[in-house]
């Protein structure tokens, strides 16, 4: 059985020095990283997959399917170009309540 070694663009029979014909496709197995988050749910770091699955079975949550999420847009033309819905009022606050509740930021002082 052949010894190959990797040299500059690819594999090379160690004592014949003759490039090996390699397939299109290499099959390898597929690693997939844990995930890192900040869970919006409840500000708890979500480490992993497990972890994840628990934090969504205990708020009672799923992950939409892509099939189910439809865009809406804004701007009646960006809803059109795009095939969306159009609602001009979407992503703005229902209601912001009794402004004098806000406090203002104070003045910026100078040095």
């Amino acid at each position: 059985m052949a010894r190959y070694v990797w040299r500059d663009d690819g594999f090379y029979d160690r004592a014949t020095g003759e490039r090996m014909e390699a397939p299109d496709r290499i099959c390898r197995p597929m690693v997939i990283s844990d995930v890192v988050y900040r869970s919006p749910l409840s500000g708890r770091e979500i480490t992993s997959r497990s972890e994840r699955r628990e934090e969504m079975k205990v708020h009672n949550v799923r992950e939409v399917d892509p099939t189910e999420y439809r865009p809406t847009y804004r701007k009646k033309s960006n809803a059109e170009k795009m095939g969306g819905e159009w609602n001009p009022d979407a992503g703005k606050p229902a209601d912001l309540g009794d402004p004098s509740i806000y406090k203002r930021l104070p003045a910026k002082v100078s040095a």
